[in-house]
């Protein structure tokens, strides 16, 4: 997963005026999502919303703060009233009662609402005229986190017992971002979504499982205990005796009369469970992989937005699985791609200068990688070198000195990428790297500033330090496109690059 600053700024910036720190962070967050706009609409007599703030493409049409307009003929309304999803990358495949194209003018929509204490006090919109396709579920991260942090804002706390409170729910929320900024594990992204769960519901434990449908069995996976009822991580039980269970066959996911409704089920009635709730954990085909449930000895009346927020945790989480699976699919390809260089005559595949592959080595790399490449999910990057100057050191130092810039170069571009990743030299002093990426610009950008980054480096040369600068060309194949035709193009954008830089001196 790549870097997200946006959430890092979010949570730490404590500096600034309100308007100016909550218009920073509808910024980020509209460039995060890939979004047109970003706004913040608070509630007025329950009835009408004002836009307060507002961060827009200077590119398109402006909303201005002040709009003061029926809850209904706001885009914020879906949102609050809960009757368009909460991420819709493309609203034409996502139809409601009242359609935001018809409506709005938008394909595409994300949001939540603004809580206070659990109630609706508004909500935060993104919006974009056209679809977008990198828009994801796991962006409800990102939307939560700079709600949660607009709400602090606007609404102060104003005692002492709600002030002990925000610390800890400012640590649990970083502590959830963190997750995803690092690519955490899955332990790290549950325990502080079960502990803001177990806070916001005043429930005794909540917990985590896993299922194994071919043993019949659900497992603890994570619990956050804080009462005397404790559910032991790492328990086994027999599915078939399980309340996740009985909600799942009666779609019930919520009951404060656990003894009444389902007397019959002996883990239950040991452990004393009255009050119970579970949202099933999805994988991406929607298979049913865990749930995330709740429960408590005595009633406990819980604020339907609070289940709201729970079966989007349970999302979070199936999303956190896939991802973390994906990347382990990932590391097992890179790994493949590797041996499959190893298995054959190194000789036959490496520059014998620099160590890298030659260009025999870069053709075989690029062909299997373009056979195994998932397209819509996965793209390949082509980075294409061209050491800048290279000849002067040639006519003035020798070609045994040339030699050594080249191999301090080669040392220098493989600190880009992973195991399996592409590290070639095409001849003289032309280089090539390659790395399969998730799909779209974000994750291509990121990795030329890295590759460029890397070009830009210090060379040794007859024991003596010489800067050296590198033209670079990048460009992807993604399916609808040929290894040839991206490293064509990689070259052509490594001229440009070279010619600009003549012109500028």
């Amino acid at each position: 997963m790549g870097e997200r600053p946006m959430l890092r700024l979010v949570l730490n910036e404590a500096t600034g005026p309100t308007s100016s720190r909550i218009g920073r962070a509808l910024g980020l967050l509209r460039e995060e999502l890939g979004m047109d706009l970003a706004f913040v609409g608070q509630l007025d007599d329950g009835a009408r919303v004002v836009v307060t703030h507002t961060a827009n493409d200077p590119r398109v049409s402006q909303l201005p703060v002040g709009l003061d307009a029926v809850v209904r003929e706001i885009l914020g309304h879906l949102i609050i009233a809960g009757k368009g999803g909460v991420v819709v990358p493309d609203v034409t495949a996502h139809r409601t009662d009242q359609s935001p194209t018809a409506v709005f003018g938008v394909g595409a929509y994300a949001g939540v609402p603004l809580l206070r204490d659990g109630a609706v006090v508004g909500a935060l919109c993104c919006a974009a005229s056209s679809p977008v396709s990198e828009l994801q579920e796991r962006d409800l991260t990102a939307l939560q986190t700079v709600a949660e942090y607009v709400v602090l804002l606007l609404h102060p706390v104003s005692s002492d017992r709600d002030a002990s409170r925000v610390p800890a729910a400012r640590n649990e929320l970083e502590r959830v971002a963190e997750a995803f900024v690092d690519g955490g594990s899955l332990e790290q992204l549950s325990r502080p979504l079960l502990e803001m769960l177990r806070t916001a519901t005043g429930l005794d434990s909540t917990f985590l499982t896993s299922i194994d449908w071919d043993a019949d069995e659900q497992r603890i996976l994570y619990t956050v205990n804080e009462a005397e009822m404790q559910i032991p991580e790492g328990a086994v039980v027999d599915w078939s005796d399980t309340l996740c269970r009985r909600s799942m066959d009666e779609g019930r996911t919520y009951t404060t009369d656990v003894p009444a409704i389902w007397g019959d089920c002996g883990a239950a009635a040991a452990l004393g469970i009255t009050t119970y709730v579970s949202f099933p954990v999805l994988d991406p085909d929607s298979n049913v992989i865990g749930t995330l449930c709740g429960v408590s000895s005595r009633a406990v009346d819980i604020d339907p937005r609070h289940l709201t927020t729970m079966r989007m945790f349970a999302v979070l989480i199936g999303q956190q699985i896939a991802a973390q699976a994906h990347a382990t699919s990932q590391q097992q390809r890179a790994l493949v791609l590797q041996s499959r260089l190893t298995e054959v005559d190194d000789l036959a595949l490496r520059d014998p200068l620099t160590g890298l592959v030659n260009r025999r080595g870069i053709e075989r790399w690029l062909a299997t990688a373009s056979a195994d490449l998932r397209p819509g999910v996965e793209q390949v990057a082509v980075g294409f070198c061209d050491l800048d100057g290279f000849k002067h050191v040639n006519d003035t130092l020798g070609h045994a000195a040339g030699d050594d810039a080249l191999r301090s170069f080669a040392t220098a571009i493989r600190t880009i990428g992973r195991d399996g990743d592409l590290h070639g030299r095409l001849g003289g002093d032309e280089f090539v790297v390659a790395a399969v990426l998730p799909f779209g610009p974000v994750a291509l950008g990121a990795w030329a500033s890295r590759l460029r980054c890397a070009a830009s480096t210090t060379v040794i040369v007859r024991s003596m330090a010489y800067d050296v600068r590198a033209s670079v060309g990048v460009a992807a194949f993604t399916g609808s496109t040929t290894p040839d035709e991206a490293l064509s193009a990689a070259d052509a954008a490594m001229y440009l690059e070279k010619a600009s830089r003549r012109a500028a001196h």
